[in-house]
């Protein structure tokens, strides 16, 4: 069965940010959103997108490499790349956090989840319902009563899938779906790590206000702000058990 075929057209990334495969996932992302690519549809080939975006090919190659491991696109050696078509997870649900946290792919997928994230709140803010703005205000109040890390993980690895399926957009919602066993297990290594669980609910109320106020400029800025301290926190936590094995 043939693929079918979509002629797009990228915008150039920013001049100051062409050598950061973190901005030119974000900005495929982006184009792809904007020209509204639909599953199995074909991305311009590598040479057009390292004419269109201004980026060197070693970047390229490294930021679809990341799509790939986020479920966002499917790369067809000979063929080129297209939007995924796979509902499936990289990461079977069994895994455990120990076998992907300290691996260069893992890291990658940090990074990337910042933008996909993002992206998904701008939309959020924008097209969510009334019904689905209570459901994040119910699972805000379940953080706060959780008895520990792994309750706390799994109803803020919820808050944020909520978020993505009020963005209304199925591509970035089941990409965040399917990194969901992994990022469940970040969220409580990072919690373990935490003298106190504040600073999260304090966060998560910033995003939630934002996105109740329809307002997606200042969504996109908590939620930046949310995933950057998580993400440090892990991060620094990943330095502290590797110095202690040494």
């Amino acid at each position: 069965m043939a693929h079918v075929k979509t002629t797009v057209k990228f915008d150039p990334v920013n001049p100051s940010h062409r050598n950061s495969v973190a901005d030119t996932v974000q900005h495929i992302i982006q184009n792809i959103l904007c020209n509204r690519i639909e599953p199995g549809g074909k991305l311009p080939s590598e040479r057009q997108l390292v004419e269109m975006l201004g980026v060197t090919r070693s970047t390229l190659r490294e930021s679809l490499k990341t799509l790939a491991l986020l479920g966002v696109v499917q790369i067809h050696q000979g063929d080129g790349t297209y939007v995924s078509t796979e509902t499936s997870s990289m990461f079977p649900k069994v895994v455990s956090w120990g076998m992907l946290l300290n691996t260069t792919e893992a890291r990658q997928l940090i990074e990337a989840r910042l933008y996909l994230e993002t992206s998904l709140v701008e939309l959020a803010a924008i097209r969510s319902t009334e019904s689905e703005r209570a459901n994040l205000v119910e699972l805000l109040k379940q953080m706060e009563k959780a008895s520990d890390a792994q309750e706390f993980a799994d109803f803020d690895s919820e808050f944020h899938l909520e978020i993505a399926r009020s963005a209304k957009n199925l591509v970035l919602s089941s990409t965040l779906e399917n990194t969901k066993s992994l990022l469940q297990a970040w969220v409580e290594r990072v919690v373990e790590n935490s003298t106190n669980r504040n600073w999260v609910n304090e966060q998560h109320t910033q995003i939630l206000e934002a996105i109740e106020n329809q307002d997606p400029v200042a969504a996109k800025e908590a939620m930046k702000a949310h995933l950057q301290e998580v993400t440090n926190r892990l991060l620094s936590s990943l330095h502290d058990a590797e110095s202690g094995e040494k």
